[in-house]
């Protein structure tokens, strides 16, 4: 199989879709999608929206199983999400800073 993630590059904590291709198989027809080693869903749809990704979130994987089994499953190459995001920024005192009490 092969996955695509629409769109790509996109920003943290926004949204994208991974599709899963395959190019042969007998139905029944079941599709996972993964993120490094964690499942994100498995059942009869070759999509899947992942909402609100993450910066850590970048490598993804369908694996396909058709009537034959869990034996003869085949799983996509990773596919890399390029997430683009920004920390808060840091301010630090260009200079000591002083502080003064009473009056």
């Amino acid at each position: 199989p092969s996955l695509t993630i629409s769109p790509n590059p996109v920003r943290e904590n926004e949204n994208v879709q991974l599709t899963c291709a395959m190019t042969s198989g007998t139905p029944p027809i079941t599709y996972s999608f993964h993120v490094g080693d964690v499942m994100l869903t498995s059942g009869g749809s070759s999509t899947y929206d992942v909402t609100s990704v993450q910066r850590d979130q970048t490598g993804y994987t369908c694996a396909v199983t058709d009537v034959l089994g869990e034996q003869y499953a085949a799983t996509s190459p990773e596919t890399t999400l390029d997430v683009h995001y920004i920390d808060a920024p840091q301010l630090t005192p260009g200079s000591p800073v002083t502080s003064v009490e009473g009056g």
